[in-house]
């Protein structure tokens, strides 16, 4: 099943790049007067779709079938919110959405495939606490968390979860600890926010990697 991971990812990186501009053409302008056009770029299709195919082919090399089926999902469409956000800093809601709706379709594949409702009820559970987590971080920091971040929180612990409790665990360690070194970078820049997604996006990945070296 190896090789299906890696056609499967060409064609979602493929994908990515052929679609990421007109799907932001296609959505509601942000608000606060915010504009997705830093995105709509040919470039940043072209980088979105080499930075989801990098962490659909880890999560393939990483993790063994069907657990990988989620996380090329999110590799697809949680890394792509995750770009968008890194250069416009808004996260797309309805894509928010769609992805919260394909993830679940995809864990629910994965637990057919392995004959239990565990992925399932993990992915429910685990998504559910977290985004309750960012929910109440979001009321409490003052308009320092977007909820967008909110949002994204759903779909990227479901993914997580869905392969084991350690994986949500060390994906949430490693994501909080991206976040503040890309903020750190971002306040040297000068930036006064900094989006949140990108270091969750890459920590969820570095932890499935990780824990298989451990393996």
């Amino acid at each position: 099943m190896w090789a299906a991971g890696v056609v499967a990812v060409v064609l979602m990186s493929c994908a990515v790049a052929a679609g990421s501009a007109k799907v932001l053409h296609l959505l509601p302008p942000p608000p606060a007067d915010g504009s997705y056009s830093a995105a709509a770029a040919s470039r940043f299709s072209v980088g979105a779709a080499a930075f989801c195919g990098a962490a659909g082919l880890s999560a393939v090399a990483s993790l063994p079938w069907p657990v990988w089926l989620p996380w090329v999902g999110f590799a697809g469409l949680g890394v792509w919110l995750a770009c968008v956000d890194a250069v416009t800093g808004f996260v797309p809601r309805l894509v928010s959405q769609v992805t919260v709706g394909v993830i679940a379709i995809l864990v629910i594949v994965q637990a057919v495939v392995e004959s239990s409702p565990v992925p399932l009820v993990r992915a429910l559970v685990g998504g559910a606490v977290v985004w309750l987590v960012f929910a109440g971080l979001w009321l409490l920091a003052r308009g320092a968390l977007g909820f967008g971040d909110v949002r994204f929180s759903l779909p990227w612990a479901m993914t997580a979860a869905a392969a084991s409790w350690q994986h949500l665990v060390l994906a949430a360690v490693l994501g909080s600890v991206m976040a503040l070194l890309f903020g750190v970078v971002a306040r040297a820049r000068g930036a006064h926010a900094f989006p949140y997604t990108p270091g969750l996006a890459v920590g969820l990945f570095t932890a499935a990697v990780l824990l298989t070296l451990q393996q």
